[in-house]
């Protein structure tokens, strides 16, 4: 068996830190490996979906996960990204300067408003990504104080809301850790 790899990815110019760490993966073999790849990104730069698309690629050409699995594991991370970024580095929340969030448009409004906003658009977003012979552990942590405890439930009508629900379903293993915010996902390889 090898032995663990370990790699931190710091500053790279920005939109390549998440490429960079997932590049790495291309040289895995698919057994036994053991792995652990961190990296950090501002709110900004980051692409969830790109970043997503990215790593449910090099889990499949590795033989790390087979498609299904990498594809329930990267949506739950995907979910967990958003979050981060809208919630943990941008603040955003139902009610913000008075404004009504529940609306689509309205909440996208807002997005877009404090992505360019340097009081929230340089946060940043950690992932950490874990692989062993048994699992892999994808973890996304962000500034935030994390999932309030008394989360209402997902509502059929807002078009936000559902995101925790779709992680727990996709995932063999959630947790969720607030102050600071941390969210685990891990999915077993067989």
């Amino acid at each position: 068996m090898k032995a663990m790899k370990k790699h931190k990815v710091s500053t790279q110019p920005h939109g390549t830190r998440g490429q960079k760490a997932l590049s790495m993966l291309a040289g895995l073999s698919c057994r036994p490996y053991k792995a652990e790849f961190s990296f950090r990104i501002k709110a900004k730069d980051l692409d969830p979906d790109g970043l997503g698309q990215e790593f449910k690629k090099a889990l499949v050409e590795n033989g790390i996960l087979d498609m299904d699995k990498a594809h329930d594991l990267v949506t739950a991370m995907v979910e967990a990204l958003i979050n981060a970024r809208d919630y943990g580095c941008l603040m955003l929340n139902s009610y913000i300067r008075g404004k009504d969030l529940t609306s689509h448009t309205t909440y996208h409004e807002e997005l877009e408003y404090r992505m360019k906003d340097a009081r929230w658009c340089n946060n940043e977003v950690g992932i950490s990504i874990s692989i062993n012979e048994e699992k892999v552990t994808v973890r996304v942590s962000d500034p935030g104080k994390g999932i309030p405890k008394n989360l209402p439930m997902p509502s059929e009508i807002l078009p936000h809301g559902r995101g925790i629900m779709i992680m727990k379903r996709l995932t063999d293993r959630l947790t969720i850790r607030r102050n600071p915010s941390v969210v685990a996902m891990t999915k077993f390889r067989t």
